[in-house]
């Protein structure tokens, strides 16, 4: 008979901390390069690449759709995000250009 083991993927794992940080140094590396060569905007690589992984890492988990329906979606957002380039408001306002982090509570 076989055996079945059941893993509570919340549960600590130094393999998989060991596996996520090789990955998002990788994903910084890249977000580095992308702001050195204009690319992409001004941003924390390290932070920027544990985000971009948390969420992909979100929707691989969650059960409602299948991972390869979402992924162009997913992958659109994080290129072009979410604002019409051709729709009202396209500007961005001056109070969104910069996070104030002293202006929250």
């Amino acid at each position: 008979m076989g055996t079945s083991i059941e893993v509570d993927s919340r549960q600590h794992c130094p393999a998989r901390d060991h596996e996520l940080g090789a990955i998002e140094e990788r994903h910084s590396c890249g977000v580095r390069d992308g702001v050195r060569s204009g690319e992409l905007r001004s941003t924390d690589p390290e932070k920027t690449a544990f985000i971009l992984w948390a969420t992909a890492d979100a929707l691989f988990v969650q059960k409602q759709f299948r991972y390869e329906e979402l992924l162009p979606t997913y992958v659109g957002i994080v290129r072009d995000g979410l604002r019409n380039p051709e729709g009202p408001g396209t500007e961005v306002r001056e109070s969104r250009r910069t996070a104030k982090s002293k202006d929250r509570k």
